[in-house]
Parts: structure tokens; sequence; C-alpha cells
């Protein structure tokens, strides 16, 4: 049972070493927006401009990247997703060392060119759906004496049962323009 306990023991003292001479640092670190929020799928890169040295990442579902095993010296970390500007960051890296890093990335400014042309229509000249509805009404009176009369009256509204539509939306930019939104009343 000792030298069972002596071999644990030569052994976490030799991996302890191991560990303790490797010559890399590492660089790990998470991409958000502005409101805070993880940005999944960016494209994360490390470029040593020394040595020409470029390694590619994606970002897991919650933002984060990981790049193990770097050499020492100076690296540029650039993360880029389209809709964003690109960030790059240059870092120092040491051996034995991890680097933690965030991005903020903001959205990107759109830009757009907008040519407002005034046109010679003349106001008023667009107009909207006619409006039509036929009404009849049948009346006939019969006299029963002088102080007294009687009345019959049929009257029937729209006969052809049509709806007549109000105007269209007349508000240029408004995105109900141009669309028709009611019936006009009886």
């Amino acid at each position: 049972m000792r030298r069972f306990l002596k071999l644990i023991g030569l052994f976490l003292l030799l991996t302890g070493s191991i560990h303790a001479q490797t010559n890399t640092g590492e660089v790990r670190g998470v991409i958000r927006d502005a409101t805070g929020g993880v940005i999944p799928s960016t494209s994360v890169s490390a470029r040593h401009p020394e040595t020409g040295l470029l390694v590619a990442r994606v970002t897991d579902s919650e933002g984060r990247f990981f790049f193990p095993g770097l050499q020492p010296g100076q690296w540029e970390i650039t993360a880029s997703v389209p809709g964003f500007e690109t960030l790059t960051q240059r870092v120092p890296l040491e051996i034995g060392r991890t680097v933690d890093l965030e991005f903020t990335l903001v959205i990107q400014g759109i830009a757009q060119e907008v040519a407002v042309v005034n046109g010679n229509a003349p106001r008023n000249s667009v107009l909207g759906p006619g409006s039509a509805a036929l009404d009849i009404a049948v009346a006939k009176q019969w006299s029963l004496g002088e102080p007294s009369r009687l009345e019959f009256r049929w009257e029937v509204f729209n006969v052809f049962n049509r709806a007549n539509f109000d105007v269209p939306n007349r508000i240029f930019g408004n995105p109900k323009f141009g669309r028709i939104f009611s019936a006009k009343s009886p």
C-alpha cells in the first residue's frame, strides 16, 4: 500500500512539473452587443503579426470564444459579425497566462440615400372610390274622410347592397398610405 501511495505522489509531482513547463498562453472572452446581450456565431480570429500565424474560431451560443496554446507575444484579436462593426484588440500574451477579453460590438451604420422629386400633379387630382346606392320608396295614401287618412309606405335602402368604401389613407410616409380601412356610413 505504501508503494502505491509513493507511485501516486511521484506521478502527481511529475505531471505538475510538466504542466508548469508549458510555453504557451491562452486567450478567452465573450462577445456582447451595446445592450449587454451576447452575440452567438461571431467570427473571432487571433493573428500573431510577427509570424503571420492566424487562428480562427466562431463563438458558441453564449458568445464565448477560446484560443488555447498560443505562443507568447503580441496578438491581434478581431471580432466580426454581419450587421455590426468589426472590432480589433491588441493583447500581450505571456507564457502560462490566460487573457480574458470582452468585446462590445455596435450596430454598423446604415447609409441610405433618398431622392425626393416633386411632381407636377395638381392638388386633389387623386380621387377615392366612387359611391353609389339605390334607394326605393313606394307610398300610397287613402282618404278616410276629412279629418283622417291612411298611408302605406315601403322603403328600401341600398337595394343592391353595394359597399361604399371610404377614401384611402392620404398621409405620405405612413405604412398605411394608399390603403382603405373603412366604409362610408349609409
